[in-house]
């Protein structure tokens, strides 16, 4: 962004800062999420845990955690089946800069959109048993759609975060389950979603003994 300040002299300092901070703090609440969420789900499903756990141990070579990481695929499903059921940023705020028209919907300029990112990753038609957690939907490429996915918004305005996010996300998971196995200290059905600009899960304590 530096670089970029001196052929765009609208881009001020105030932006540059305002733009690193967005980038390192507003990621840290969104990735902590993402995987509290993620570790939630596979402790609620132990046959998709035990089936990550076997593929991290197939890659490691005594290395805690080896750079670069290897591909997983399985963790890679995980994490995705993860944020379609519980995105931690739900919803986007967006204001149209010229009149337009979605679909048959007229839009007028400056109208304030609270748009819902999660409804087409509960959508029958393009998830099939849309409310289950099923990785193996990404690595069949059965049942499911990455056009109806976005964590991490879309086009232009997309997260600039995101490669950072999902590096963190893989990188934590791994060091957990290297070594590691997740107890729940509740009943899965008593935690709940809690809403306050990202969705985090209310409720959620467990145990972490070495496997």
């Amino acid at each position: 962004m530096v670089l970029q300040q001196k052929d765009h002299q609208m881009l001020t300092d105030r932006d540059i800062v305002a733009n690193a901070l967005t980038l390192l703090l507003a990621g840290e609440d969104t990735t902590a999420n993402t995987l509290a969420w993620t570790v939630y789900l596979l402790s609620r499903h132990p046959e998709a845990e035990q089936k990550l756990i076997q593929e991290i141990d197939q890659h490691n070579d005594g290395d805690p955690l080896p750079w670069p990481l290897p591909s997983l695929p399985w963790m890679n499903a995980v994490i995705k089946e993860s944020m379609r059921l519980k995105p931690v940023a739900p919803q986007i705020y967006l204001e149209p800069m010229n009149d337009t028209c979605i679909g048959d919907v007229e839009i007028s300029k400056g109208t304030p959109l609270f748009l819902a990112l999660h409804a087409g990753a509960l959508d029958e038609a393009y998830f099939s048993d849309a409310q289950s957690f099923d990785p193996s939907r990404w690595t069949n490429r059965e049942g499911a759609s990455m056009n109806a996915l976005f964590p991490f918004g879309g086009g232009a305005r997309m997260c600039p975060g995101r490669s950072l996010a999902l590096t963190e996300i893989k990188m934590a998971l791994h060091a957990l389950y290297s070594n590691f196995k997740l107890i729940p200290l509740q009943d899965p059905n008593s935690v709940r979603e809690r809403f306050a600009f990202t969705m985090a899960p209310l409720n959620f304590r467990a145990t972490i003994i070495r496997r």
